[in-house]
């Protein structure tokens, strides 16, 4: 029987950018467009700062939608941080786990960080039908087996708030809020091509500072470049 999880945690961006600014910096924090169901039957929103991974295995690449670029991190890595995996409720509002997602939604605004710390952490197990909400993303979040790094502080709960912060600080990020890694706790880096996996030495080999922290040497590079491997050395031997 195949694994039904990886012993990494993968954080897939679409971007060969991004995924360098990581091996720089290490994860930033940014916001994630959250539903939530409502006690009047309607679909809420939180705009929650976090930072995501998923373990679902490489042999399952064909059902990673979040793009070809990851960085994988060892379980001690995620667990120390702490990472904690998603709890996803039913859309089902009769179901009493629903009820309670509802319930903390509702008396959210009440600034309980015990109700952030639920909320944080729930998801419906499929996207609620909503004009404009994932255009062209896949409905069913089960399938992600997602984990997460939540930040408690300056949740944003109308898109009017997320576009003022968007506006002032021209992205999602959150730059205070990261998560800093050594070379040895990376177990894999994921690029689309070979030409990225050149690109991605070269970068490497210039970088004064990795994971966020600038005590490097020529071993630590050797070991992040020892990593790297392509979508198609992952199909063919996964």
């Amino acid at each position: 029987m195949g694994r039904i999880y990886s012993n990494s945690f993968f954080h897939y961006t679409q971007k060969y950018d991004v995924l360098v600014e990581i091996l720089k910096n290490g994860f930033i924090g940014s916001y994630a467009n959250e539903q939530f169901p409502k006690s009047n039957g309607t679909i809420g929103h939180l705009y929650i700062p976090m930072i995501s991974f998923c373990d679902i295995p490489l042999s399952q690449l064909q059902y990673i939608v979040y793009g070809h670029y990851a960085i994988g991190m060892s379980r001690v890595w995620g667990n120390n941080l702490p990472l904690c995996p998603v709890s996803y409720f039913p859309n089902s509002r009769r179901a009493n786990l629903t009820r309670f997602i509802t319930h903390c939604f509702d008396i959210f605004h009440s600034n309980n960080s015990l109700y952030a710390k639920v909320l944080g952490y729930a998801k419906p197990v499929r996207k609620y039908k909503e004009n404009g909400y994932a255009i062209g993303r896949r409905k069913d979040n089960y399938i992600e087996r997602e984990w997460r790094k939540i930040y408690l502080k300056d949740w944003i709960a109308s898109p009017e708030h997320y576009t003022l912060f968007k506006k002032e600080h021209g992205s999602s990020l959150i730059n205070h809020f990261r998560a800093k890694f050594r070379p040895s706790q990376v177990d894999m880096i994921v690029v689309e091509s070979e030409v990225d996996r050149d690109n991605l030495i070269t970068e490497i080999n210039s970088l004064r500072q990795i994971g966020g922290y600038a005590n490097i040497g020529t071993k630590d590079k050797l070991l992040l470049i020892s990593k790297i491997t392509t979508i198609d050395e992952i199909k063919k031997n996964y």
